[in-house]
Parts: structure tokens; C-alpha cells; sequence
């Protein structure tokens, strides 16, 4: 089980992200090298990796031991796209927590799967991303704030892309939340 990255950055000893498809094998909680500490550890099989920087067909995913510390629980046996950190080790171990995406495949709507597929690819080259409300005001991407913003709605109709000059020209925005199939129109103030 001989895994590696093709990103650079995991090699400066940065975080590596990635987003994968996955299929829940098992779930143990494990002692750490910290006194009463322990996390949980998942053993997923990797069913598609979207942003291609993950070989191989099994990994260990990592989340604190409790919900409260952050930690996620995934059924055994069950599909889920999650989102998360490289962790260097053998075998190659995968961090991710409840501020980080994971959804039950079956819960994931038709506009998300086609994004996973081709359309945020796109929105990543032109850096698009969505930004949470304490970033930056001067960073490019469609700002995600639960004071003005329904979330759930962004989350599940929401593509966060690239303005094009006949739609965002006068309001000078470079990217810009385009809600699609939605029944609630008013996900967001563009």
C-alpha cells in the first residue's frame, strides 16, 4: 500500500488538500502519543480522487475522537465525498474535521456531482474559491456568510465561478455564486 503525492508543496512539509470519494471499510478510535488523547481513525477505500493527487485504493482517515473536538463520524460500509490534509506516515494517513467537506454520496445533489466532475475545476483555475466571512476583504472568490447567506442552499445549489463581463462588469467582482436548480432563488446577495 505505497502511496504518494504529486504535489511539491507536501514535500516543503506544507498541508497537501484533497477531495475524494470514498468507501467506509472500518472505524477504530486509537490511543495517541499524548496522554488521554485518542482520534479516530477510518479505513476507506478511495472510490475517485478529484483534484488527482492521491495513488493508490486505500487510506487512513484521521478525525479527533469526539464531535466536540471536531471530530467526524462516518458509517461503516457507506459512501462519502470528504475533503482534508495529507499527513506524512506509513501508511499515508488523511486529516479531516467538521469544518471540511463530507457528505454522504447519496445526499450530494446533481449540480455538486457535475462540479466534482468538470465544473470546479474550472472555478480553481481562475481562482474562485469560497471564502468564509474573516477572510480578507481584497480575496478573490464569492464570500460564504451566514448573516446575509442561506448556507445550506450555497452548499447543496451553489457554484462559486468566474464572472463573465456581461453579467459582473459593472459590479467589478471577479467570481460570483451561481445558484442553480434551486428552490429557494434567494441563496445569496450577489
Amino acid at each position: 500500500m505505497n502511496r504518494q503525492t504529486e504535489n511539491e508543496d507536501s514535500e516543503a512539509g506544507r498541508e497537501t488538500e484533497t477531495f475524494i470519494k470514498v468507501h467506509v471499510v472500518s472505524s477504530d478510535v486509537v490511543p495517541t502519543d499524548e496522554p488521554n488523547n485518542k482520534v479516530r481513525e477510518i479505513t476507506v477505500d478511495v472510490i475517485k480522487d478529484f483534484k488527482k493527487n492521491v495513488q493508490g485504493d486505500r487510506i487512513i482517515l484521521t478525525t479527533a475522537e469526539h464531535s466536540a473536538t471536531c471530530g467526524v463520524s462516518l458509517s461503516d460500509d457507506s459512501c462519502y465525498v470528504v475533503t482534508g490534509t495529507f499527513e506524512e506516515g506509513n501508511p499515508l494517513r488523511y486529516r479531516f474535521n467538521t469544518c471540511g467537506f463530507h457528505m454522504k454520496c447519496s445526499a450530494i445533489t446533481d449540480l455538486q456531482w457535475r462540479g466534482l466532475k468538470r465544473g470546479y475545476g474550472k472555478a480553481c483555475s481562475s481562482n474562485c474559491k469560497v471564502l468564509s466571512p474573516y477572510e480578507d476583504e481584497n480575496a478573490t472568490g464569492c464570500r460564504m456568510n451566514p448573516k446575509q447567506n442561506d448556507i445550506p442552499c450555497l452548499q447543496n445549489y451553489g457554484i462559486c465561478q468566474r464572472c463573465d463581463r456581461r453579467r459582473c462588469n459593472r459590479r467589478r467582482l471577479r467570481c460570483w455564486w451561481r445558484i442553480a436548480r434551486n428552490p429557494n432563488r434567494r441563496c445569496t446577495r450577489n
